[in-house]
């Protein structure tokens, strides 16, 4: 499960976080921060303005690919 601070942070859990360092850090280089927070996941910025639009197809890509490989248990 990954939060959405604002259009250039997310927190994103465990699972996903490797993915989403490797294809945005691989991508933006330096202009992302990554955070790591005790008990919530890793918080992911895009410290530049001009690169938000970029910064956000990556994290959805990263995500996608995540959830195509760890998919949610059904409930019940």
């Amino acid at each position: 499960m990954c939060t959405v601070k604002n259009q250039n942070q997310i927190m994103v859990c465990d699972v996903s976080r490797d993915n989403v360092t490797q294809l945005v850090s691989g991508q933006l280089g330096t202009t992302v921060t990554f955070e790591t927070i005790h008990g919530e996941g890793t918080l992911v910025s895009c410290l530049e303005p001009s690169c938000t639009s970029k910064f956000q197809q990556l994290v959805s890509e990263a995500l996608d690919w995540t959830e195509e490989r760890w998919p949610a248990s059904p409930a019940g």
